[in-house]
């Protein structure tokens, strides 16, 4: 028994970590980011979305910093790698978008081919090196423009019809992709298809960040085809620095 007076508090639990060491480094990354976003917010009068970042960027840093989500905890969620990757939060991104440009099918397979042109018309890729026939390193911009590479594979090539790639094994993100070309109605032009497949860091929540500090992958791939429907149809190579891109209002 206490003597009098003396208060013994009860044992508290320990909080169980269940957001890897990999994941707390890119969530204090992220935090960072979201942080400098939700200053700059409010330099610019954006209150709603200054609060969502501060929210955010709040979670992230707590996460990064004590290894422990509660909305981890919440969904059941360990550091587990197994358990994680049945998460809804680590699936997979896919969206897909087409448009009619006024060339053939073997001009514009012929420009697609050859990935290094497409930097010219998509401006999240900084530079697209050939390794050889198959396999190409890519590096894009990543939030804060800090960079983002992986090499990938061709694996699939049907010429004028269809080029398909994937990431290889250990590159920093997961994608898959695929442009289709098909002669559009009445002989006027082709239809591109593409379609993008992506794990982004940190889940969905690196998705949602990225969205609020502008960098919405789906509406970023419309403007590029249309920067490529410019290209090929007029031979202009479009201006695509200092555009917004599908900022959040």
């Amino acid at each position: 028994m206490a003597a009098p007076g003396v208060h013994i508090r009860p044992e508290q639990p320990s909080m169980p970590q269940n957001v890897g060491d990999l994941e707390r480094v890119v969530s204090l990354v992220l935090g960072g980011v979201a942080a400098l976003g939700a200053v700059s917010s409010l330099s610019r009068r954006r209150p709603l979305r200054a609060l969502v970042l501060m929210a955010l960027g709040g979670d992230m840093l707590y996460r990064g910093t004590t290894g422990y989500s509660p909305l981890y905890n919440a969904l059941g969620v360990t550091s587990d790698d197994a358990t994680f990757a049945s998460n809804p939060l680590s699936r997979v991104i896919t969206f897909k978008e087409s448009i009619t440009i006024m060339k053939s099918p073997s001009e514009l397979y012929g420009f697609w081919r050859d990935f290094r042109n497409l930097p010219r018309v998509m401006s999240y890729l900084e530079r697209v090196d050939l390794i050889d026939g198959t396999r190409s390193h890519w590096v894009a911009k990543g939030l804060a423009e800090l960079p983002v590479e992986w090499d990938a594979e061709i694996v699939q090539d049907e010429p004028g019809e269809v080029i398909s790639w994937r990431s290889l094994e250990g590159s920093e993100v997961y994608n898959r992709g695929s442009v289709q070309f098909e002669t559009a109605t009445a002989g006027r032009g082709t239809a591109i298809t593409v379609q993008l497949t992506y794990r982004p860091p940190a889940g969905l929540i690196g998705a949602a960040v990225a969205r609020l500090m502008g960098r919405s992958p789906a509406q970023e791939i419309k403007e590029d085809l249309r920067h490529l429907k410019q290209q090929m149809e007029t031979g202009e190579t479009p201006t695509v620095e200092g555009q917004p891109r599908g900022a959040c209002r």
